[in-house]
């Protein structure tokens, strides 16, 4: 097991501590995103500090694009998220048929923000009511990388 693995195993219990242990190890490489988990857990405690506001804008605005780069979407519409201690919280994947979204899903699934991704929504306004393969998309792309328990 790897040091990354082990310090991603001990934050799924949601605790901070472990959460800072695992920012302090992304700082110690250089990575940005120790930063925002430290100022994201901070306003957990001041959520209306307007320096720890600011510096979570800042952050977003200059690593946003390398944390959930947005060529990676074939969507209709990018998908909305939220941000909790450095990873992704939530996502909404919305497009005009189910395999953009499957292949949106799949495709942030593997990045490393998402990690502890806790809610999950698919909307796609067409289908094929079960009957074609675009439905089946979804599920495989849930199978290949399922959410985290």
């Amino acid at each position: 097991m790897t040091t990354e693995t082990a310090l991603l195993a001990a934050i799924a219990d949601g605790s901070p501590g472990a959460h800072e242990v695992y920012a302090d190890w992304l700082v110690e490489r250089g990575d940005p995103r120790g930063e925002l988990i430290h100022v994201q857990l901070a306003r957990e405690t001041v959520p209306t500090d307007p320096l720890l506001e600011a510096r979570e804008r800042e952050l977003f605005a200059a690593h946003l694009a390398t944390w959930l780069p947005g060529d990676q979407f074939w969507l209709d519409r990018t998908p909305e998220v939220t941000w909790r201690r450095g990873f992704l919280d939530g996502a909404v994947f919305g497009s005009s048929y189910e395999a953009a979204s499957a292949q949106g899903y799949a495709e942030v699934a593997v990045l490393p923000v998402a990690a502890m991704l806790r809610e999950l929504e698919f909307h796609a306004p067409y289908s094929h009511h079960g009957e074609g393969a675009d439905d089946d998309m979804i599920v495989e792309a849930l199978l290949a990388a399922p959410p985290p328990p």
